[in-house]
């Protein structure tokens, strides 16, 4: 039995044919195209493959449904991660091993190709797969896009308000408006970047965040995680940031900007929060420390 064109089963020719690296020029369908006008780098290519990686935040997004929560966060966020960074390179490693390089780079749809029994198995999974994607985000990202109206930090969102029993619908029709503008363009892989940029500063935000509190020694902030520690977070942050220069320096400048302007946004229209400002409480503390600082050189 003759399999399809550029398989060639298992062989180690294919594997080391396939090890090193020859980025090439493709069209805008992302097939390779000598005469292309996209050329997609190393840094390029993390862009377009970073949102396939970005569940790290769900365990923390269903923490009322944990019984231990400062525990079963850390512990199951490792694990996945540990776990799903293992199969992820073992697919690479065996999908250079089953096919030609030309097969690689042309079959966008090489995962059915190569399965067994029925390559309709794999189209079903993907199908379903997107769907569950699709559907976890409309829930999620509605919920905290009204939630963060109900702070009544950011006038602009008031629309957006809901009674804590009611569903938000003008949250989510906005959602998936958004949604749908992404998907008629077109070709995901020229807006993957862009979502990438907004993960990366997501995540800097977020370890920012920690940072901070760990510098303020925030009575509310006591992680119990016994390999937590300030450093950690501030390596997270500035990592998140080098990594939006490499893959675009210019959506990395945009997204920073816009970034600012919100929060400019937020204090000059923006209601003051009962947690007050974390950069005025960082610059307090720094303030009040070397007051102690220098009250002891004095005694």
């Amino acid at each position: 039995m003759i399999g399809p064109a550029g398989i060639t089963g298992l062989r180690f020719k294919s594997f080391r044919d396939n090890w090193s690296s020859a980025y090439q020029m493709t069209n805008n369908a992302g097939i390779p195209d000598p005469t292309g006008g996209t050329y997609w780098s190393f840094n390029d290519l993390v862009g377009l493959f970073f949102p396939a990686v970005t569940g790290i935040m769900a365990g923390s997004n269903r923490s009322a449904s944990l019984k231990d929560t400062q525990r079963s966060i850390p512990v199951g966020t490792l694990a996945a991660t540990l776990t799903t960074t293992s199969l992820y390179v073992i697919s690479v490693l065996f999908f250079g091993a089953v096919a030609t390089r030309d097969k690689l780079l042309t079959d966008r749809l090489l995962t059915a190709t190569v399965a067994w029994p029925w390559p309709v198995i794999v189209h079903v999974g993907i199908i379903l797969s997107t769907l569950g994607a699709a559907l976890q985000s409309l829930t999620g990202a509605p919920r905290l896009l009204a939630a963060i109206a109900n702070d009544d930090i950011l006038p602009i969102l008031n629309y957006f308000k809901v009674a804590d029993t009611s569903e938000p619908h003008i949250a989510t029709l906005f959602t998936a408006l958004i949604c749908i503008g992404c998907v008629v363009i077109g070709n995901l892989d020229l807006i993957t970047p862009t979502v990438t940029m907004f993960y990366l500063l997501c995540y800097s935000g977020v370890n920012l965040s920690c940072f901070l509190l760990d510098i303020l020694d925030a009575p509310s902030w006591r992680p119990r995680w016994k390999y937590h520690h300030w450093s950690l977070s501030f390596v997270g942050a500035a990592l998140c940031i080098v990594i939006m220069f490499l893959i675009s320096w210019s959506f990395t400048v945009v997204a920073i900007a816009l970034a600012s302007l919100i929060y400019k946004y937020v204090g000059l229209k923006g209601k003051a929060g009962d947690w007050g400002d974390g950069f005025k409480s960082a610059y307090f503390q720094l303030a009040l420390r070397s007051l102690r600082s220098l009250g002891g050189k004095v005694t």
